[in-house]
């Protein structure tokens, strides 16, 4: 685990599908989702990280948006829309390990936001940095967490 640090993010395009399962089922369901986008648009370009964020998280069950960033309009099918993301500023770590190790480190980092004393808007979202089909070891996978955050005026 890295530690945590303030940055600012921008705007971003994405292809993304909406999805909501019980927490046993994320994994699949992460994986499901993107494959759908993936089959909606055929031949587009990546132009980042997948991601996924969190829409809601409750106590048996969340919400997701999977969303593949894009640098061009595409038409997607389907379920799969294209949505424009603002900018702003975010609480960010990086983890190295294996998924099963995330919601450990979703725990570290919200206790961060209340030690430091930020104000979370509500956004949240992992970006997978490492390809595991290209990566085999699992302690090597980074993923970045991000809480966006309101900063207050002095």
């Amino acid at each position: 685990m890295l530690l945590n640090q303030l940055v600012d993010y921008p705007p971003v395009t994405v292809l993304s599908l909406q999805a909501t399962c019980k927490h046993a089922d994320l994994g699949p369901t992460i994986s499901a989702s993107f494959g759908q986008i993936g089959r909606s648009a055929e031949g587009i370009q990546q132009a980042g990280a997948p991601r996924v964020y969190y829409v809601e998280w409750l106590p048996d069950s969340c919400t997701i948006q999977a969303a593949i960033p894009v640098e061009t309009s595409v038409d997607p099918a389907g379920d799969v829309t294209l949505t424009h993301l603002p900018a702003g500023t975010a609480l960010m770590e990086s983890y190295f390990g294996p998924y099963s190790g995330l919601a450990d480190a979703w725990t570290q980092m919200w206790k961060a936001i209340e030690d430091q004393g930020l104000k979370a808007t509500g956004v949240c979202w992992d970006e997978y940095v490492t390809d595991p089909g290209e990566e085999p070891d699992e302690s090597k996978w980074q993923t970045d967490l991000f809480v966006a955050v309101d900063i207050p005026k002095l």
